[in-house]
């Protein structure tokens, strides 16, 4: 039935947009050029061999030809395992669901009669050809925003339960076609409302996948608020103490002059500078980020400070923060936290570890840089939620980066490992 130029031209399109799409999709091991050559050989082989093995509609032909793809998708690229299968299920399902489509186009009679595919096979194969790069391409956006966005923040666990949804739809779409090659007979109507709902359907799972990764998200961003209103508690309870102190010493101030006073007129004047100098030390607030304008953060820095100095680590900080910033102060604390804590668990295991931050701001930016010492050998850290994957925190650096229009770097160099974010002073919702 199928046969010809035009059959063997629209599949090999259709494999070259399976293997452009992976390595927009994927991390490569090769470079995506030479990955991209490979795949696109490879399968076309393998797919030049099956038609010459296999008969038409056998169901061993039917899923090895969709599996071959996702095994060279997974075989060449490097992300998670279950990312790549599921996310290689989802392109594969396109051409199933392009491929129905395609036949809900014409008559029965054209589809079980092999005129369709002789007579009209320029139209019929640039019908399914174009089918296929619509819905791969739309896909392929949809995954890699999803990829950027989940990336860290889904574990193994949801990702193969996931994988079900798409594997159950290809196994339906199969025995569907498997009826209509033995019966011959199919609703136009049913046909296309059964694809556009397998259609929406992916679309669902992948805002599923989506909601997911940003319940995670804001899981450890509530944790980390937990702890700003801990660090604001102790630091307001502070600041009430040393107000209480100073208004003590103002009740005694009378006191106080008439001490001087006395030692002045007996001409004892070190003994007077001395007095003043207990005195002023005694009035001193010690409120540590003096330049941090932004009283939220400035507890909230005040609280990792005496986490890092109970640890061990020198701390060494010029925080210049203004009060009026647009920046979000969740989203601030999001971002120290997460730094703070990733630099702590790099020193425990150094010798003379030492964490220096600084934060500048110039209209428009703020730029927040954070260098700490490092172990000979990076040791598996305790992770905020243990079921999570490592570099979740610069997964959400990296986002809230592309929420303020900004960046998000780090580099390890000379035993020191450095993390720079700058964020522009917006609020996202002007964006």
């Amino acid at each position: 039935m199928h046969s010809g130029i035009e059959y063997t031209v629209s599949n090999f399109f259709l494999i070259l947009f399976w293997m452009i799409s992976a390595n927009l999709i994927f991390d490569n091991k090769y470079p995506k050029v030479i990955t991209a050559i490979l795949e696109i050989v490879i399968q076309f082989g393998f797919w030049y061999l099956f038609e010459n093995v296999f008969p038409l509609f056998s169901a061993l032909r039917f899923f090895v030809g969709f599996a071959l793809p996702i095994l060279i998708m997974y075989f060449f690229h490097t992300d998670k395992p279950l990312f790549k299968v599921t996310a290689s299920l989802l392109l594969v399902m396109t051409v199933a669901i392009s491929e129905v489509f395609s036949i809900a186009l014409f008559s029965i009679d054209m589809d079980i009669s092999s005129d369709l595919f002789t007579k009209y096979a320029v139209p019929v194969y640039s019908v399914f050809t174009l089918l296929n790069l619509t819905i791969i391409s739309t896909f392929t956006a949809i995954l890699m925003a999803v990829k950027k966005r989940t990336q860290g923040l889904i574990i193994e666990k949801q990702w193969f339960m996931f994988i079900l949804f798409p594997a159950s739809q290809l196994f339906s779409i199969y025995v569907w076609y498997a009826q209509f090659v033995k019966y011959g007979e199919y609703d136009t109507k049913k046909l296309i409302a059964m694809l556009v709902i397998d259609l929406l359907a992916d679309a669902a799972l992948i805002y599923t996948i989506r909601l997911t990764a940003s319940n995670t998200e804001l899981r450890i961003r509530s944790e980390m608020l937990e702890d700003q209103v801990h660090s604001q508690e102790n630091y307001y309870s502070h600041l009430a103490s040393t107000y209480a102190d100073i208004r003590k010493m103002r009740h005694d101030i009378d006191n106080h002059f008439y001490a001087m006073e006395g030692l002045l007129e007996r001409g004892e004047i070190q003994d007077a500078k001395e007095y003043i100098h207990k005195l002023g030390e005694q009035d001193k607030a010690d409120v540590s980020f003096s330049e941090c304008r932004n009283t939220v953060v400035a507890s909230y820095l005040e609280k990792k400070r005496e986490d890092i100095i109970k640890a061990g680590i020198v701390f060494d900080a010029n925080v210049f923060l203004p009060s009026d910033l647009k920046i979000s102060n969740p989203d601030l604390i999001c971002i120290y936290g997460n730094i703070l804590d990733n630099a702590i668990e790099a020193c425990r295991n150094t010798d003379n570890s030492k964490v220096t931050l600084t934060t500048k701001y110039k209209h428009p930016y703020l730029t927040i840089s954070c260098t700490n010492t490092v172990p000979g050998t990076m040791k598996e850290k305790k992770r905020r939620i243990p079921e999570l994957e490592r570099g979740i925190g610069f997964t959400i650096l990296s986002s809230l980066a592309d929420q303020y229009d900004g960046q998000f770097m780090n580099e390890l160099k000379d035993g020191l490992f450095h993390t720079e974010i700058i964020l522009k002073d917006i609020s996202p919702d002007d964006k």
